[in-house]
This record gives C-alpha cells, structure tokens and sequence, in this order.
C-alpha cells in the first residue's frame, strides 16, 4: 500500500523546489525528505525525480504521480475535515496572522478573550504586514485591509478604518500652519515600514489618490511606536483615526490636513474555502464576526 506520508512529502518537494526547503517547511531532516523519496521510487518501480548537485527537476512520470498525488492529499484532507468537523469542543492549533500594529492591539485583547472562552484551543498569532502565503504558513485565518483580489479566499468583512494624519501641538507651535501636503516636507515625518521600506501616506485630492512618502524623521515598523513618537513630538504621524479617540479629546494629537484624507478602508477576516469547517474554525470565525457590533451595529459582509 501506498505511504500518504511519502506522497505529502512528494508534493512538497516539488512546490518547494529542493529537498532542503521542502525539510524545512515540514520541520523534518533533509535525510529523512530523501529518503522517503527514494522509498517512495522504488515502491512504484520509476524514478520521480532528476536529482543534480544543485536542483532537481520531475520526470514525465514524477508529474503523473504528483498530480494524482495532489488529488489523493485533497481527498485525505476532506476526509480529515469531515472527522473534525462533527468535532462538538473546539480543539487544536489555530494559526492566525494579523498585521503588526493590529495584532499588537485590539486583536490581541481579542484572542485573549477567545482564548479564554476556548481553552482546549491552542492560539498561534503571527505578526506580520506581509501577505503571508496561507499554506507556506500553515495559516487558519488572516487579518488584512483594503482591496481583496478574486481568489479561493473567504473575505468577511469586519469592519472599516480611517487614516489620518496627527501632530503634537508642540511640534507646530509657532510655526506656519500646514495646509497643504507639500507642506509636510517642512517637518520631520514618522515614516512606517516594511521591509526597510517607508510605505506611502495615502491621500485623495478631487477625487484622485496622491501618494506621499513620509521623509523618515524615524522609521519604525509598528503603528504604536509611531504613536508614542507622535506625542512625544517627534514628528508628523498617519495613524488609524480609530484608535485616538482620548488623543484627540485630550489635545495630545491634534488632526490636520483633514480635507485630504482618503476615505476609510475596509478590513476582513479571510479564510480559505473549505468543504468542511471544523469546530475550532466555526468557533473563531463566530467569536470575529461579533466583534463588528463593537464598530458598526449593521456591519455586513460586502
């Protein structure tokens, strides 16, 4: 009888591209991925792979092989999703990836609490404002804003958020007053990043989007840090109008170039389709849509 566990590592090989990437992404030794390999070929009688000193490529038959494999793998996760699906406690490792700034805030309070209301459940938050690769990860669900490309993805909205840009009146006093968006070249600006990269300040002039690259008084990955080094008064910040609330009531932050914010961008929770949904996942995707109430009474997906 065929080993499943020979053909997953098969499909991995070949979408990872080498033995030792394929190792890794599956925590296993190198050894053991070539060994399984090699198992595997002499089990069906053919080679699967051309192997060199520096890459591999798949034969004719490696490539039936893996796409009868993937067929086979899809058919053993159904059958695993269905078993865990009739699953009454939720249970296991859920995986989930939020950018920086949101996990380190409002979601994080959130997983708390699910955590809490779900022990038998194990949560994994990875911080990241990269669009992590959902199988590369081994993600459940993601967090992620604006625009959702047409893909096998769910996208559940929930809920919508502002940028806009903030200063300490003790930046600016005595100083001319800022009213146009050149004039933020005059004054140090808190630039985010990715990826070493300052990512652009987004801003809408008769009806048109205008990019603006901050000038990086400091350059900091995290929305947070930039908070704190905007009331410090380090320099000019585009936050998330949301979450300043006591900024601005107490004059902490002040708003400016308010006739150039762009308008709010959405945010969902996505997931990949599946033909069963488990316990754990049914649960974190009905604790998530119930935190909309807490933005907007009649949120609804769009």
């Amino acid at each position: 009888m065929l080993d499943l566990n020979a053909l997953r590592i098969f499909v991995e090989v070949i979408q990872a591209g080498s033995f030792a990437k394929a190792a890794r992404k599956m925590e296993l030794p190198s050894t053991n991925v070539s060994r399984k390999i090699q198992q595997l070929e002499k089990e069906l009688g053919s080679r699967l792979l051309n192997r060199t000193t520096r890459s591999i490529s798949i034969t004719e038959t490696g490539q039936q092989v893996y796409e009868k494999a993937m067929s086979l793998l899809e058919t053993a996760g159904d059958i695993e999703q269905l078993t865990t699906c009739h699953q009454e406690e939720p249970q296991g490792v859920l995986q989930v990836t939020a950018p920086i700034s949101f996990a380190n805030g409002i979601f994080a309070n959130w997983l708390i609490e699910y955590q809490l209301k779900y022990p038998m459940v194990n949560v994994a938050l990875v911080g990241s404002n990269a669009m992590l690769d959902f199988q590369e990860h081994n993600l459940d669900f993601a967090v992620r804003a604006g625009n959702m490309p047409d893909s096998s993805l769910i996208a559940r909205k929930m809920m919508s958020g502002a940028f806009g840009i903030f200063v300490s009146p003790k930046l600016i006093e005595g100083k001319p007053k800022i009213t146009t968006i050149e004039h933020l070249k005059l004054h140090p600006c808190l630039a985010t990043t990715f990826e070493g990269h300052a990512l652009p300040w987004i801003f809408q002039k008769d009806n048109h989007t205008i990019e603006h690259y901050p000038n990086g008084a400091m350059r900091l990955e995290d929305n947070n840090l930039i908070h704190r080094a905007a009331i410090a008064g380090v320099g000019i910040a585009y936050l998330p109008v949301d979450s300043l609330k006591y900024d601005i009531k107490s004059a902490r932050l002040v708003p400016i170039l308010q006739s150039f914010w762009a308008p709010p961008i959405d945010i969902f929770l996505v997931y990949p389709s599946k033909k069963y949904i488990s316990a754990k996942e049914r649960s974190f995707i009905e604790f998530m849509l119930s935190k909309r109430k807490c933005f907007s009474p009649t949120a609804t997906d769009s």
